[in-house]
């Protein structure tokens, strides 16, 4: 019987994409796609001198209109959605809060929306793009800490923009062994009644 409990909250979180090691936070999130899109991945990657710039939104009209269908799996949906968001949220920005953009280009909006529905995501930058999908470790062999992490993408603001992005994450660590307590606790108390 408590196997079946076991499985079935494994399945559970499997299907909300739920680590019980680090809850929320996305495992190992990916920052290549296929070379269709590299487009996307130039924008966001320079994103930071782009706006500095004030670039990226002429790069942004020239940008082919690319399809989703070549993204295959849950890890490459999160990347593209994560690079989107930060591409569209540094395109509105660009000017600053004087000249937002009112209306995104067909090449960026089209996608975001198919991918962000694909998702179950609004096509918005979003907390679980811009802090539980927007790390990887400097080291891949060493511990997930500090001084070990860094941000796959980020705006101007050098290490505060960093520093904002990264402790949310590390909040989002501490809190995941909360969600261990509370798996072991569910398989006792389903245990404990079946009993």
């Amino acid at each position: 019987m408590e196997t079946n409990y076991r499985e079935t909250l494994q399945a559970d979180f499997d299907a909300f994409d739920i680590s019980e090691e680090l809850g929320f936070i996305l495992e190992e999130p990916l920052t290549h796609l296929p070379d269709y899109y590299q487009v996307w991945l130039d924008l966001a990657n320079n994103l930071t001198h782009l706006i500095e710039s004030r670039k990226l939104r002429d790069l942004v009209h020239k940008m082919p209109v690319l399809s989703p269908h070549l993204l295959s799996n849950h890890r490459e949906l999160r990347l593209a959605h994560l690079a989107l968001g930060f591409i569209s949220m540094g395109y509105v920005w660009q000017e600053g809060q004087h000249e937002p953009a009112q209306i995104l280009p067909k090449a960026l909006a089209w996608p975001y929306w198919l991918i962000s529905r694909r998702l179950g995501l609004p096509p918005i930058l979003t907390y679980a793009d811009s802090v539980l999908a927007n790390w990887k470790l400097k080291d891949p062999t060493g511990d997930m800490e500090i001084g070990n992490m860094d941000l796959i993408y980020s705006f101007p603001g050098g290490e505060s923009c960093k520093g904002f992005f990264l402790v949310s994450l590390l909040v989002e660590m501490a809190a995941s062994s909360g969600l261990k307590v509370s798996v072991f606790l569910s398989v006792f108390l389903f245990s404990y009644m079946n009993l």
